[in-house]
């Protein structure tokens, strides 16, 4: 396994550990290779003299673990794992991850990439203090959370309008002339959208979980989502993670913001948005993938849930 550290904390030492693992070359700001280990490019830029964000793509050909070593440095970590549309081929589905997680520096955490998966990073790093620069204003959720000693974490759902704006990042990766000013204009976006959506939520916030406790949690996330088309049973969930359904529930509310079934149903909704607007698939076929037994059900719950309908999109 390929672990990448010290991303969120000096860029230069994580560039010079990579660079050593992997036989490559970088210039401090860009790294790129394709070798026996696999395809690996980041790029890194510090704005603000402290601000840290790197923006990687990778498929390797083992697992690469990346990983938060807690820290009482007062720093917030906004961590993107983004692979973009679920692939259905003959029956077969490829599991895609799509997430947004911010925690602070004293909270430990790693996050497992399996091998040969294609995956987008982000990940962004800056002093707790620096969100009063970019915001005057004195009481919101977002900037309480952010400002929090004790280890805090939570998840965010990539929802169409955060996608939009993670997708522009990851298109601008290899135009070295406007990169930069495209990788901090859309996180300041970003980080707009956030507010708005944990003034929405008013919980969510997990504090005093361990490390393995969170990880086991997302595998679990994963597990769920790896199949949207048979919906959820809760207690063979429960069984498999060897909880009661109210312990499995509360756990994963904690950390989730949801209800179980709730929470597959938004991602799956979330999946057709996607599909519809980035793929060549009609509609009635990506009902068919995504486990809806009709289209008119397809139809009802992606307007229900949008407040628009699935052709209005696509046209």
């Amino acid at each position: 396994m390929i672990t990448i550290t010290g991303g969120a904390y000096n860029p230069t030492d994580m560039f010079s550990d990579l660079s050593n693992k992997l036989n490559a070359e970088c210039d401090g700001e860009e790294l790129f290779v394709d070798n026996h280990n696999g395809l690996f490019h980041l790029v890194s830029y510090t704005f603000f003299g402290n601000c840290f964000m790197n923006v990687g793509q990778l498929e390797a050909n083992q697992a690469v673990c990346l990983k938060n070593e807690a820290k009482d440095q007062r720093r917030v970590i906004l961590r993107i794992i983004y692979e973009g549309v679920s692939d259905y081929n003959k029956g077969k589905k490829t599991n895609t991850r799509n997430e947004l997680l911010l925690y602070n520096s004293n909270q430990s955490f790693e996050h497992i990439i399996p091998k040969d998966n294609s995956v987008k990073w982000i990940t962004l790093s800056f002093p707790a203090e620096m969100y009063n620069f970019l915001s005057e204003e004195i009481n919101f959720e977002l900037k309480s959370l952010i400002l929090k000693d004790q280890a805090w974490f939570t998840y965010f759902s990539i929802t169409p309008d955060l996608e939009s704006l993670i997708r522009t990042i990851f298109e601008s990766i290899d135009n070295k002339s406007i990169r930069h000013s495209i990788f901090l204009s859309r996180i300041i976006e970003i980080f707009g959208l956030l507010r708005l959506k944990l003034d929405e939520i008013k919980f969510g916030v997990s504090t005093g979980k361990n490390a393995k406790e969170i990880e086991n949690l997302i595998a679990f996330k994963n597990r769920l989502l790896s199949d949207f088309s048979i919906s959820p049973i809760l207690h063979q969930l429960a069984d498999e993670m060897h909880m009661s359904e109210s312990t499995l529930q509360r756990s994963f509310k904690e950390v989730f913001n949801m209800p179980i079934i709730q929470f597959f149903n938004q991602k799956r909704m979330e999946e057709v948005h996607r599909q519809i607007k980035y793929t060549d698939k009609s509609i009635t076929e990506i009902g068919i993938d995504l486990g809806f037994t009709h289209i008119h059900h397809l139809s009802t719950a992606f307007k229900k849930h949008f407040g628009y309908s699935p052709k209005s999109l696509r046209s």
